[in-house]
C-alpha cells in the first residue's frame, strides 16, 4: 500500500520554530515491537544516518532498519569485531557522519559498511558512560561517572581532562549543552549552572542568575531560538523534578512542577531529557512521563500511556525521542519501539459534541451537507443533526433548537436543495424538512413510502426530489412541493432492492444503485427504465455483483460503479472492464465513491480509504498514520464541502481532510538495495555495491534482492528491470526481487520508484551482474574444441588413408602370391605342352598322361584367378560371404571326387568381423585342409566352424578306411603349414582312432577381426 502525507509550507514551518506546532488529538503512533522483529522491547535510542537507515540500541542487540526489515547484531564471544556487549545505551553520529556505540563501560565506532566495532580505549576506567556530544569546536567530548574525556583523533582514544580553567570553588560537572548562537558551554551540576565563553576561557556564574540558585541541575538543553531548559531533581527522593525554562532575549523565566500528579502509585515520573523538534514543539520525556509544550496554555500536555487505545502509545518509561529526515518522532520506550507524525495526520476523527457541552457522542453518521447558511450539517443515527462552523467547532442548529425531542432522530439521509430547505429522512418513512426562510422545521410522511427508512433523498435538475426506501420503492415528488402530498408523490419504481444511490448524469438519466438488483438507468423526464446492469455470467457485459453502493461519471463515456470492486461502463460500448484485488487494489468492500473538486477519485471502504488514478491504476491508501483512527467508512455518507474538503461519515464519528493536503510533491526517493542473497547465503551490499559488477557462478544463480527508499513515512511503489533478460518494468511485492535462475550473460538491474500521483524517481539505482559460463560454453573451449575436432578429422582422415593403403597393400600381397602361383602354373603348362607335343607321335600315352596334367594344371590356375578376384573384391569382405564361398569350394570338391561332406556354421562365427588378410588366410587353412584330406582318399567328411571366444574353432572329421594316412601325415607336418600356423598364432590338434580321425583348428581372433 502507499501512502502520502502533507507538507507544510516554509511559512508555517519558520513560524513553528518559534511557536511551535499545533499537536493533533489524538496523536496517532505507530508501533514496532518484538512481532516485527525487533531485538527487544526496551529500547534505548534510535538514530538515522546519512543513508537514511535507522539503527537501534535495545536492551538484547543492535539494529539497523530500513522499514521492512532488521539486520541485528550482537555480541559474539571471542569476535573483538562484535560488539561489546548486547545492551547498547546510546547511539551519537558526529559531524564525519561516524556512528559511535556507548555501553555501560565501553565507547567505540560501529563500521555501518562492514558492520564490524572497533573499540576507541578510555585514558581511566569507567563505570558508566553517560553521553558523548561534539562541542562548538568539534571535539568530540565523552562524560563517565563525574569525568570528561576528549577524543584524541591521532591516538583515536579518549584522554582525560577537558582544557577549562579552574572550576568555581565547589562546582563539578556533570552534564554539559552548547550554546550555537554566542558559542559558549553552558555546564550543570551539583552545585547548579554555569556558563564558559571559550574565546576569553572564563566561567560566567552569574550570567544565568535569573535561575536563582538551582540546585542538582541536570540535562541542560538549548532551542533552536536560544532559550535554555534544564531540570532540577535529586534522584531517589520525595521531591518532584522542577523544570525550568529561560528566555535570555525576553528575560523571562518559568518552571514547571508537577507535570503530572506526583508521588502516586501510578503517577510517579522522572524527566530525563529535553528535545525539540523541527516544528519548535519541545518535549519531555523520562520514567513514566511524555509531554509536549502548549505554548498557547503555557503548560505540559501528557500523553498518557494507554495500552487499550488502538494507534496510541503504552509505555512505563521513555527513553529517547528523535526526528528523522521525514520529521518522524521516534519514541524509544520500554514497550518498543514508537513513530509519530504531526504533519502527516491530514485526516481528523471529529466526535460530535454540541456547542456549550464537552461531551462526545459517539453514533453512526449517515449523511453530511455544508449548508449554504448554517455550516456543516452532521446527521446521525439516535442524536439528530449536529451543526460546525468551518473550522469544525460546534455552533447551533436550527433543527435542534426547535425541538428537545430532535436530538434523538434517527436520520438515515439528508440533503440540502437549491432553494436552502434541508430535508432529513428518518427510519420510519417521515422526512423532516427545515424551511431557512421560516425559519421552521416541517415533518411530512408520504404514504407511499409505507413508513419504510429513507436511504436516499435526491434533487435533479429541474427541481425535482427523489426519495429512495430500504423497501426498494423510489418515490419522486414533482417539482418539491412536499406540501402537496396528495398529488405530488409519484411511485416510480417498486421492484428494486435496498436504494443506496443516486445519481443524474450529464445525459439528464438517474441512476438507482440497489442492494441485490444491480443498477438500474432511468430517463428522468419519462419514469423509464432505460436499462438494469446486474451480474452475468458473460465476460465484460455485465456487474462483478447484483449489489451496487455507489456510481460516479468519470468522464462522457466512462461510469465508475462500486460493485464487489470498480465496475468500469463504457456508455458508447455497454462493456465493462474492472479493477479488483486481483488487479492489487485493496480487498475492502467499497461503500462510497467520492469526486473531489479536482476531479480525483476517492474511494471508501467498509477498512480504508483509497485515492486511484483510473488511467494508471496506481492507487494512494491512507490509514491511521495518517490520522484515520475510524476506517469504517458508511454507505452512501460523504460530502466534498465549499471549500475542497471531503467529510465522510463513519459508525462512531466522521473523517475531514482537505484532498490537496494529501499529494505528494515531493521527488520520489531512490530505491536502496539493503540485501542481497545468493542461495542460502547473504553478501554484503556494501561491498557489492562497490564492486564494478556483481559475478555469479553458472551453477548458482539464485539470487534474492532486499529493497527499501528508506522511507518510514511514505510508501512508493518500486520498479525493475534486468536489462539483457527483463523486455519491460516490472512491480516489486514484498520489497524483494527473485530470480531461481540467470543464463550465462551480462545483465543490469535498473530500479525506480514511482509515487501515486505517477512521478517517477529522478535516481535510478543499478547493479551490474555478470553470470559466468560453464567453462564448455566460453571462447577458449569453443577454439579448444574446433582444434580438436579439427585434429580428430584430421587423424580420422589419415587413418582412412592408412586403412586404405594397407587395404590395397594387403590386396596386391594376395594377388602377388596368387600371381605367382599363376605364373609357376603356366610355366609348367608350358613345358607339359611341349613335352606332350614331343611325345605325341612316338610315345601318345605318353602324351595324353602330360595332357592330363595339363588340364589339371590349367583348372588349378584358373581357381586361383578365381580365388584372386573373390579375395580383392572388397564386397566379399564380410564373413557371411567367407562362408559362403567357402561352402561354395567344398560343392566343387565333392563333385569333383565324389565324396561326402558335410558343413555345420555356428552362427557366432558368421557374424565375425575379420580383417582382409586373415580372411584370406584363414580361408587357405580351411581350404587346404579338406581339399588334402579328399586327396589322400577320405571319402566321408565333417565340418563344424564355431567361435568360442577368442579362438575360432575349425573341426574336420573323417573317416579312415579308405585313406593313405601316411601321405596325411606327410602333408600335416610340412613346414609351409608349420609357418603359417605361426604366422597366424594358431594350433593344429590331431587325433586318430580307430576309424575315423580329428583336425581341431584354433585360430585366436577377436569379434571385430582384431
Amino acid at each position: 500500500m502507499l501512502k502520502k502525507v502533507f507538507i507544510a509550507a516554509a511559512s508555517f514551518l519558520l513560524f513553528a520554530f518559534y511557536a511551535g506546532a499545533q499537536i493533533p488529538s489524538p496523536l496517532i503512533f505507530s508501533r514496532v515491537t518484538k512481532e516485527d522483529g525487533l531485538a527487544s522491547n526496551m529500547t534505548f535510542q534510535s538514530i538515522q544516518d546519512k543513508q537514511g537507515f535507522l539503527w537501534i540500541a535495545t536492551q538484547n542487540g543492535f539494529q539497523r532498519y530500513d522499514g521492512h526489515r532488521f539486520l541485528t547484531f550482537r555480541h559474539i564471544p571471542g569476535d573483538t569485531s562484535s560488539i561489546p556487549e548486547n545492551t547498547v545505551n546510546h547511539l551519537f553520529i558526529d559531524s564525519k557522519e561516524r556512528l559511535w556505540l556507548l555501553c555501560d563501560k565501553q565507547a567505540g565506532l560501529f563500521n555501518t559498511v562492514h558492520f564490524t566495532f572497533n573499540e576507541k580505549k578510555i585514558s581511566s576506567p569507567a563505570n558508566m558512560i553517560k553521553k558523548i556530544m561534539e562541542d562548538g569546536q568539534g571535539r568530540l567530548l565523552l562524560f563517565a561517572d563525574s569525568k570528561q574525556f576528549v577524543y584524541n583523533e591521532t591516538k583515536q582514544s579518549f584522554d582525560s581532562g577537558y582544557s577549562l580553567p579552574p572550576l568555581p570553588p565547589g562546582y563539578t560537572i556533570g552534564d554539559m549543552a552548547a550554546d550555537p548562537s554566542t558559542g559558549a558551554y553552558w555546564f550543570t551540576g551539583k552545585q547548579g549552572s554555569f556558563l564558559f565563553d571559550p574565546k576569553t576561557k572564563q566561567f560566567n556564574d552569574h550570567a544565568l542568575d535569573s535561575f536563582g540558585h538551582v540546585k542538582n541541575a541536570r540535562y541542560p538543553f538549548i532551542t533552536k531560538d536560544g532559550v535554555y531548559w534544564m531540570v532540577s531533581w535529586i534522584p531517589f527522593t520525595g521531591s518532584a523534578p522542577i523544570l525550568y525554562s529561560y528566555d535570555k532575549k525576553r528575560n523571562q523565566l518559568q518552571h514547571f512542577e508537577k507535570i503530572r500528579p506526583y508521588k502516586a502509585a501510578d503517577t510517579y515520573y522522572e524527566i530525563w531529557s529535553v528535545f525539540q523538534q523541527s516544528n519548535g514543539t519541545i518535549w519531555i520525556y523520562g520514567m513514566g512521563l511524555l509531554a509536549y509544550y502548549s505554548p498557547e496554555e503555557k503548560r505540559f500536555s501528557v500523553i498518557k500511556s494507554d495500552p487499550f487505545r488502538q494507534n496510541g502509545i503504552d509505555y512505563d518509561l521513555v527513553s529517547n525521542l528523535y526526528e528523522d529526515k521525514e520529521k518522524n518522532v521516534w519514541v524509544s520506550t520500554n514497550k518498543g519501539l514508537y513513530r509519530f507524525n504531526v504533519e502527516a495526520q491530514v485526516f481528523r476523527n471529529i466526535p460530535n459534541h454540541r456547542i456549550n457541552d464537552t461531551t462526545m457522542l459517539y453514533r453512526g453518521v449517515s449523511s453530511i451537507v455544508h449548508t449554504a447558511g448554517n455550516g456543516i450539517w452532521v446527521a446521525t443515527w439516535g442524536e439528530g443533526v449536529f451543526s460546525y462552523n468551518d473550522q469544525l467547532q460546534p455552533i447551533p442548529n436550527p433543527v435542534t433548537d426547535a425541538d428537545p425531542l430532535n436530538n434523538r432522530l434517527h436520520i438515515s439521509s439528508m440533503m440540502q436543495r437549491r432553494n436552502g430547505e434541508v430535508w432529513m429522512g428518518l427510519h420510519n418513512g417521515e422526512i423532516k424538512i427545515y424551511d431557512p426562510a421560516a425559519g421552521k422545521c416541517f415533518s411530512v410522511s408520504p404514504s407511499l413510502l409505507k413508513g419504510e427508512k429513507i436511504t436516499q433523498l435526491f434533487e435533479d435538475r429541474g427541481g425535482n426530489t427523489w426519495i429512495g426506501s430500504t423497501a426498494g420503492f423510489l418515490v419522486k415528488c414533482e417539482n418539491s412541493n412536499w406540501k402537496d402530498t396528495a398529488h405530488a408523490f409519484t411511485t416510480m419504481l417498486s421492484e428494486a432492492s435496498d436504494i443506496f444511490k443516486l445519481f443524474q448524469d450529464d445525459s439528464n438519466h438517474l441512476w438507482i444503485c440497489t442492494s441485490s438488483t444491480g443498477v438500474y438507468e432511468m430517463d428522468i423526464s419519462t419514469g423509464r427504465i432505460l436499462k438494469q446492469f446486474r451480474e452475468t455470467g458473460g465476460k465484460n457485459d455485465g456487474l462483478l455483483n447484483d449489489g451496487a453502493t455507489d456510481i460516479v461519471q468519470y468522464n462522457d463515456s466512462i461510469y465508475i460503479i462500486a460493485s464487489d470492486g470498480l465496475c468500469l461502463l463504457n456508455k458508447r460500448t455497454n462493456t465493462f472492464r474492472y479493477l479488483t484485488a486481483a488487479e492489487g487494489l485493496p480487498a475492502e468492500h467499497i461503500t462510497a465513491l467520492i469526486a473531489d473538486k479536482q476531479k480525483r477519485l476517492w474511494v471508501a471502504c467498509d477498512g480504508g480509504l483509497y485515492r486511484l488514478n483510473i488511467d494508471n491504476k496506481l492507487y494512494v491508501t491512507y490509514d491511521a498514520a495518517d490520522g484515520i483512527t475510524n476506517d469504517i467508512l458508511q454507505v452512501s455518507s460523504p460530502a466534498v464541502l465549499q471549500d475542497g474538503r471531503i467529510a465522510i461519515g463513519t459508525p462512531n464519528d466522521f473523517l475531514v481532510f482537505d484532498p490537496e493536503k494529501t499529494i505528494d510533491r515531493k521527488e520520489p526517493p531512490g530505491v536502496t538495495i539493503t540485501g542481497f542473497a545468493l542461495g542460502a547465503a547473504y553478501l554484503s551490499v556494501d561491498s557489492l555495491q562497490k564492486l564494478d559488477r556483481v559475478t555469479l557462478s553458472h551453477d548458482n544463480t539464485f539470487i534474492r534482492i532486499e529493497l527499501s527508499t528508506l522511507s518510514f513515512r511514505d510508501q512508493y511503489y518500486m520498479y525493475y528491470m534486468l536489462e539483457g533478460l527483463d523486455k519491460t518494468w516490472k512491480r516489486v511485492y514484498n520489497n524483494e526481487i527473485t530470480y531461481q535462475v540467470l543464463p550465462p550473460g551480462n545483465y543490469t538491474l535498473m530500479l525506480k520508484t514511482q509515487n501515486g500521483e505517477g512521478a517517477e524517481s529522478k535516481t535510478i539505482t543499478m547493479l551490474s551482474i555478470e553470470v559466468k559460463p560453464p567453462f564448455w560454453k566460453t571462447w577458449w573451449f569453443y577454439s579448444l574444441l574446433a582444434l580438436l575436432i579439427g585434429a580428430l578429422l584430421y587423424w580420422f582422415d589419415h587413418a582412412r588413408i592408412k586403412r586404405k593403403t594397407a587395404v590395397l597393400e594387403m590386396r596386391s600381397h594376395i594377388a602377388d602370391g596368387l600371381h605367382q602361383d599363376i605364373n609357376e602354373a603356366l610355366g609348367n603348362i608350358t613345358i607339359l605342352s611341349e613335352m606332350a607335343r614331343m611325345k605325341a607321335d612316338r610315345e601318345p600315352e605318353k602324351s595324353k598322361e602330360f595332357i592330363e596334367q595339363i588340364h589339371t594344371k590349367s583348372q588349378n590356375m584358373t581357381l586361383a584367378m578365381d580365388d584372386i578376384l573373390w579375395a580383392i573384391d572388397p564386397g566379399n569382405d564380410s564373413m557371411e560371404n567367407f562362408m559362403l564361398r567357402f561352402r561354395e569350394y567344398v560343392d566343387a570338391l565333392k563333385i569333383r571326387h565324389n565324396v561326402q561332406v558335410d558343413v555345420l556354421v555356428d552362427k557366432k562365427a558368421t557374424s565375425l568381423q575379420l580383417k582382409m588378410k586373415m580372411r584370406n588366410d584363414i580361408f587357405s587353412l580351411f581350404k587346404s585342409g579338406i581339399t588334402n584330406t579328399v586327396r589322400t582318399g577320405a571319402t566321408n567328411c565333417r565340418i563344424h566352424i564355431a567361435y568360442e571366444k577368442p579362438s575360432l574353432i575349425y573341426t574336420l572329421e573323417f573317416d579312415t578306411a579308405t585313406m593313405d594316412m601316411k601321405q596325411m601325415n606327410n602333408l600335416r607336418l610340412r613346414n609351409e603349414l608349420t609357418e603359417r600356423l605361426e604366422e597366424l598364432n594358431a594350433t593344429l590338434d590331431f587325433k586318430e582312432h580307430q576309424t575315423s580321425a580329428v583336425f581341431v583348428l584354433s585360430i585366436p581372433v577377436r569379434r571385430d577381426g582384431l
